[in-house]
């Protein structure tokens, strides 16, 4: 079969009634060209040209294939400026996936939309470590590093990671501590590690649940459920009321953020914007910001009747 590069070498070679002239407008040699032609001779079994010693001249088949073969090309021309039009445009949409921490996520996102109103957002929520190529992604957020080679990644920010509970449940000290609230990615099925936040393995603890759900744990964790570790970002609201303290001899630590995409696409303009949004915004959101503790004499003072609706 022929292509639509093969249709342009005909097209040229009927305009310039010449194979050695196609041949140099398109950068090709003269016996390069004649193969295109006897290509698609052969293909339908016809003949596209008379020849003399000077010049080719069309034969009625190939005036009809010109004709033909214009519009093929002409369109397909068109939509190529079509989409160069777009990828140099902000009109479009995005595929996207995000972790599941919508409080800090979701103000991010609305801001961009606010900012780039030509940009349509189709957000997929969750925390598995998808497969970008095969599911069509433009971009994910990922918390950690990719080693998949075909992916580029730009780091945007920090996570600082804590070890949190409810004054409900507190463990005179860290190695008396025996409720415990893992993540389990859904991906995989393994159980999250806590980067030395301990100074033991959570993992090898009994009394220890497994959830497949941040918001879970964040949840579960406020109702006394046990100690999770999670990020500070997510407890900002908590830390600062009280509803959440960080256990006490415990340690903190970083994760970095990354958006990820594929190598196997040019970023256009929605995704360069995009990129270059959240890592210019991500760092500044305020959850980001260390947050300012209620002291604890503060919050037994307050009215119990104010908490009743």
């Amino acid at each position: 079969m022929y292509s639509v590069k093969d249709l342009s070498v005909f097209i040229r070679a009927a305009q310039s009634h010449s194979f050695a002239e196609a041949a140099s407008s398109l950068g090709l040699t003269a016996s390069a060209v004649g193969k295109v032609i006897q290509k698609i001779e052969d293909r339908h079994n016809i003949r596209l040209f008379k020849r003399n010693t000077r010049h080719i001249f069309l034969t009625e088949e190939g005036e009809v294939l010109l004709h033909h073969a214009m519009t093929i090309v002409g369109e397909f021309d068109n939509a190529v400026n079509a989409f160069s039009e777009l990828k140099n445009s902000e009109r479009g949409k995005l595929k996207i996936s995000i972790p599941n921490i919508d409080l800090l996520f979701g103000e991010l996102l609305a801001d961009f939309m606010r900012d780039h109103p030509q940009t349509e957002l189709e957000i997929d929520v969750n925390d598995e470590h998808s497969d970008i190529i095969k599911d069509g992604f433009d971009a994910v957020i990922r918390f950690g590093e990719s080693a998949d080679s075909r992916l580029y990644a730009r780091t945007i920010g920090t996570l600082t990671m804590g070890v949190f509970h409810a004054p409900d449940y507190q463990p005179t000290d860290i190695l008396t501590a025996n409720q415990f609230l893992l993540y389990r990615f859904p991906s995989t099925g393994k159980t999250e590690h806590w980067d030395g936040a301990l100074p033991f393995d959570p993992r090898a603890v009994k009394h220890a649940s497994v959830i497949n759900s941040i918001p879970l744990i964040h949840r579960l964790c406020l109702a006394g459920g046990g100690l999770a570790w999670l990020p500070e970002a997510l407890c900002h609201e908590d830390l600062r009321a009280g509803r959440l303290q960080k256990m006490a001899g415990s340690e903190t630590t970083q994760r970095t953020v990354n958006i990820v995409w594929p190598n196997n696409r040019n970023a256009g303009l929605r995704l360069r914007a995009f990129i270059q949004f959240f890592a210019r915004e991500f760092m500044n959101h305020p959850m980001l910001k260390p947050p300012a503790m209620v002291p604890a004499a503060d919050r037994g003072m307050s009215d119990p009747a104010s908490d009743q609706t």
